[in-house]
């Protein structure tokens, strides 16, 4: 369990900066780095800024802790964005691009996971990336919602048309899709096209929809086991960009 301190933006440097008393450690992550300087620790990842347990730091007093960030935590999402200084829709992009990066690998073989345990794996599929977004949204204090679509077709791949989750945002009355399936994506410019009516994603529309992909999912990994070949893509793969 990590401890949340208040922090500002570094003028030039694109790091969050907090002020911790007593710092026992670090955690970075996989795209973490540690600085040079008894006072200062640099970690470049998505996280919690504060100060994480388990950790080798063990010097007394005060130091200057720049972007520590616990890997995994969407409070700690919640503290990239209000540390970038954006607002508005500009502060919805912001959270949608951390969720897009975060997610390095797309994955219908874990559907039962929460939004926030997928997070913290980098793994998931759309009612996991998005229902963090949207969690993510809600804690920053937008007005934000899940939805779903039976049937949408994405603008980077035409001929093929499936169920789709993403989240509507309500701001000063104008409301938005939102979805970090893609970094090209913004806030009203989501990269597909529906071809169903949407639908507000329920507890029971979410069961549904994840217990039939599972299914699909795993029928599919034995089947191509059966036949000596891989993992079908559909079913896992790297994310763009990732």
């Amino acid at each position: 369990m990590a401890t949340q301190y208040p922090s500002r933006l570094v003028a030039g440097t694109g790091h969050a900066e907090a002020h911790i008393p007593a710092v026992r450690g670090w955690s970075s992550g996989p795209r973490g780095r540690i600085g040079s300087g008894a006072d200062q620790v640099v970690v470049d990842a998505w996280g919690l800024l504060g100060a994480a347990e388990g950790c080798a730091l063990h010097r007394p007093g005060r130091r200057r802790i720049i972007a520590v960030m616990t890997e995994g935590s969407l409070a700690g999402a919640v503290s990239v964005c209000q540390a970038s200084g954006a607002a508005g829709w500009d502060l919805v992009d912001q959270a949608s691009r951390v969720v897009q990066e975060r997610f390095t690998t797309y994955s219908v073989l874990h559907v039962w996971e929460r939004p926030e345990t997928a997070f913290g794996r980098r793994r998931g599929y759309c009612a996991q990336y998005n229902g963090a977004l949207a969690q993510i949204l809600r804690r920053l204090g937008f007005d934000a919602w899940m939805v779903y679509a039976a049937r949408v077709r994405f603008d980077d791949n035409p001929e093929w048309s499936l169920g789709h989750a993403w989240v509507r945002v309500r701001l000063d009355g104008d409301v938005r899709d939102v979805c970090a399936r893609s970094a090209s994506n913004r806030p009203g410019s989501v990269g597909f096209v529906c071809l169903g009516r949407v639908r507000r994603l329920g507890l029971v529309a979410r069961v549904a929809a994840g217990g039939g992909t599972a299914a699909a999912a795993f029928a599919a990994v034995l089947l191509a086991r059966f036949r000596g070949q891989g993992r079908p893509r559909w079913v896992e793969h790297a994310r763009a960009g990732s």
